[in-house]
């Protein structure tokens, strides 16, 4: 018999990841996996990505990217762009302590993505199917 845990990449749930193997291998139960549910993935380049999460984006730079892509976007659309850029890469950010953290922690991990259209039955296969890549048979 072997415990699997499921956590997220925060910081109390991987505190209480770690302290739920200290306790299981205390009683003499057997680790399998740790999957890390929901992880998010990030777009930008780490540098770019790091000096976002401290709430520095060039945003004429954007602004080009958009046009020579051929986006147009309202004032206050292209405020909500940069705001939420600014709170995914302090996310992600915090995302990359807390793995560091869980890595920490002697037992094998699966990464499952948070999916951004919600969990149907098409998402089970997807995630099943990203499991299974990672050795779940």
């Amino acid at each position: 018999t072997m415990v699997h845990l499921v956590t997220l990449l925060e910081a109390l749930p991987v505190q209480e990841t770690a302290d739920a193997i200290a306790e299981l291998q205390a009683n003499d139960l057997r680790i399998g996996a740790v999957v890390v549910n929901r992880a998010n993935v990030g777009f930008l380049p780490d540098a770019a990505r790091a000096d976002a999460a401290k709430g520095t984006v060039d945003v004429e730079q954007v602004r080009k990217g958009l046009d020579k892509a051929g986006i147009t976007l309202s004032e206050d659309d292209f405020a909500g762009l940069i705001t939420e850029t600014i709170e995914h890469s302090a996310r992600l950010e915090a995302q990359d302590v807390s793995a560091a953290d869980l890595a920490e922690v002697d037992a094998a991990r699966m990464y499952l993505p948070a999916l951004a259209e919600g969990v149907d039955l098409g998402g089970l296969y997807e995630l099943a199917g990203i499991l299974s890549e990672q050795g779940v048979r």
